[in-house]
This record gives C-alpha cells, structure tokens and sequence, in this order.
C-alpha cells in the first residue's frame, strides 16, 4: 500500500517528541477537506446571492404586470379590440407566466384605481 512517512522534525514538539505517521492519504484527505470547505463557502454566498437576486426580480415582474393591468384596463375600457392591447399582453404573458387569476390585493388595488 502506502509508505508511511516520518513528519517533519519541526511538527515532532507539537506531538511531544513523538512524531506522528503521515501517509499520502492523509495528507490528501486534508487537501480534500480544505479544497471542500472553500467550494461549500463559495457556493452558499452565491446561492445567497441568486436568492436575493430571484426575490429582487420577482418583485419587479410583479410590479411590472400590475402596471400592465392597470393600463390595460383604462385602454380596454376605452377602446376593448385594441390589437396592440392584445399584442402587448401574449408578449407580456410569454414573458412572464402568470396564473391567470390575479391576487385578491391586485384586484382591489385594481378597484380602487377604477
């Protein structure tokens, strides 16, 4: 199998003069625990990151979608055939699926403006 080898002489004081057996798979499982260590910190700041970029976005499409109901409405009450009214929503709704019931808050906010 493996050769073991001596530690250096400056690691033997830490071991109370009595030296301590290293092996290549010692040696690579700690290179392997350090090496994973840094992945794992470097990957949950970035999930970290991509989560709070996802929440950032899913409040701006949100926002964006109750603007466009806002306006649509006013234009489809004004004029309901508007065929770039339909064009702008099957862009919109492409774009940005959404169940096509709204929130009970955007209806009423929708209400209100009415």
């Amino acid at each position: 199998m493996f050769e073991p080898l001596l530690a250096p002489a400056r690691y033997k004081g830490a071991w109370g003069g009595r030296g301590r057996l290293l092996t290549r798979n010692d040696r690579r499982a700690a290179a392997l625990e350090r090496k994973e260590a840094a992945l794992m910190a470097r990957l949950e700041a970035r999930v970290k990151e991509l989560e709070q970029r996802d929440e950032t976005r899913a409040r701006e499409n949100a926002a964006l979608r109750l603007a466009f109901e806002i306006v649509a409405n006013i234009v489809r009450r004004d004029n309901p055939g508007n065929p770039e009214l339909l064009r702008a929503e099957a862009i919109l709704q492409a774009a940005f699926p959404v169940d096509p019931f709204p929130p009970v808050d955007m209806i009423e906010t929708l209400k209100k403006l009415s």
